[in-house]
């Protein structure tokens, strides 16, 4: 079984990972799905939040394909 954190960049997704992380609970993917129409502070958040997981043993992110508008 895979554990996989779908990473929206918004309070409650972080608050999930951080919890996670420091419950030392295993993952093994973490997903965020940029839709092309983030804001500029998410983005920066994402940032801040990768750089405050390097600590833990954290795997790498993907990042999904953008979303195309249909």
């Amino acid at each position: 079984m895979e554990h996989i954190v779908q990473f929206s960049g918004g309070k409650d997704s972080t608050a999930m990972l951080l919890m996670m992380l420091e419950k030392d609970m295993p993952i093994d993917e973490i997903i965020f799905c940029d839709t092309g129409k983030e804001f500029p502070q998410m983005y920066e958040h994402i940032e801040k939040v990768q750089k405050y997981i390097g600590g833990y043993n954290c795997p790498s992110w993907r990042e999904k394909l953008r979303l195309l508008d249909v």
